[in-house]
């Protein structure tokens, strides 16, 4: 009887238990990975962002020397009549809708002006709202929307549609501040300081009281004010402006250190809101002194979606 042929030995292979396990670590790796993938895009827009404020504000700075806006003429009132000592002129998106009006002691002092020079309007565009420019080229296309889906080219009065996105907003103060006698036609001014704040892109303005002294700690006193009003206006590392309640000193730009909800003793924090809000500035207690004078209070102006500030003192002739 002839022996059946010998089968060859076959090759252990995997259980489906150790299938399922190779899967979960599949899984759990492929999950972690796409788990980056939201916070490194938020990184690299941020990052670009950041490029196009550092672009945006150096462009607009060789754009301010090139088009002689450090001009006199700038804080013209009237065509005979220079706005008074104490008054910083705004113009571009958003800076223009600062409130600028400090009441105090019955009497309206008005620190920010927004720029209604003739002589500025020549020069850039500072038509109201989203129509606004900044600076813009003399020969651009310009279109309208007609009646059908596409619009209609045509070199007409009007701007072009678009969305905004990173804009600007500039500040341009006398240096030193005070230089220009009130109702003067020949004021002393020898500079002006130009502050260029750059914006992610256009957003709301806000008033904000604070209290405290020169050494730093600082409490919310305006009224209404929430959380959600703190996130968005002084929001940790944000730039805002510090205007002084007189008027008699110039507005200030400050860095939010550290900004936080504060709840008086005994107060359960998962069932009631914040007692007050507390502000600490990056800055030294000498920078904004000043603004506080005799008194504790401080007026900030909070911008939402602030990026960056940029400085620059330009001589006049």
């Amino acid at each position: 009887m002839t022996a059946a042929p010998a089968r060859p030995a076959g090759r252990p292979g995997f259980s489906l238990l150790e299938v399922l396990v190779a899967c979960g670590i599949l899984v759990i790796g492929l999950a972690s990975v796409a788990a980056l993938l939201p916070a490194a895009t938020a990184r690299l827009r941020e990052a670009a962002t950041q490029d196009r404020a550092g672009s945006m504000a150096a462009a607009a700075l060789a754009e301010f020397e090139c088009r002689d806006l450090a001009f006199r003429n700038l804080f013209l009132e009237t065509s005979t009549t220079y706005l008074p000592a104490n008054r910083a002129v705004v113009f571009g998106q958003v800076l223009p809708n600062v409130p600028g009006a400090v009441v105090t002691t019955g009497t309206t002092i008005v620190t920010l002006s927004a720029a209604a020079s003739t002589e500025l309007g020549r020069r850039i565009d500072t038509a109201a709202g989203d129509a606004n420019r900044g600076f813009f080229l003399e020969d651009e296309l310009q279109y309208t929307v007609g009646g059908g889906p596409a619009p209609l080219n045509s070199f007409v009065q009007g701007v072009r549609e678009f969305r905004r996105g990173v804009c600007w907003g500039a500040m341009v103060e006398p240096f030193r501040w005070g230089t220009i006698p009130s109702g003067t036609v020949a004021p002393q001014m020898r500079a002006v300081r130009a502050t260029i704040a750059v914006f992610r892109k256009p957003g709301a303005v806000q008033r904000i009281m604070v209290s405290g002294s020169a050494g730093g700690l600082f409490r919310v006193t305006s009224s209404p004010f929430d959380d959600s009003l703190r996130k968005r206006f002084l929001a940790p590392c944000s730039p805002v402006l510090a205007v002084a309640q007189s008027g008699t000193d110039a507005p200030c730009w400050l860095t939010i250190n550290s900004s936080w909800p504060q709840w008086n003793s005994g107060i359960d924090p998962q069932s009631m809101p914040p007692s007050s809000f507390g502000v600490v500035f990056r800055e030294p207690g000498s920078a904004y002194s000043q603004l506080i004078g005799s008194g504790s209070s401080m007026q900030l102006i909070g911008f939402e979606n602030i990026q960056s500030i940029t400085q620059q003192t330009f001589t006049i002739d």
